[in-house]
């Protein structure tokens, strides 16, 4: 599916639930119309986070939570600054 294609889907989705679009699907919408952007992943919920998942991602990296149900995620501890290794990542997770 073409980017644009894919940005146009999380938007319709997004629509359909209810909800604002997620941090990660307005990156991801930036980077269909090749908006410069820092790297990013998004790791979902139980999924295994592996050195070759964060491939691309430089140190030091910023780790945050995503949930519909999580307005500011500073306030939770869903943000993780300046995590200098995959070690101090695995941690903050």
């Amino acid at each position: 599916m073409e980017r644009k294609q894919r940005a146009a889907e999380l938007i319709r989705k997004a629509g359909e639930e209810g909800r604002n679009l997620l941090e990660h699907e307005v990156l991801s919408l930036l980077d269909a119309y090749e908006m410069p952007l820092p790297p990013f992943k998004f790791i979902p919920y139980g999924s295994e986070m592996t050195e070759q998942t964060l491939e691309g991602i430089t140190y030091p990296l910023v780790l945050k939570v995503v949930s519909t149900d999580i307005v500011h995620k500073s306030d939770v501890g869903g943000v993780r600054l300046n995590l200098m290794s995959f070690r101090e990542a695995q941690t903050a997770v």
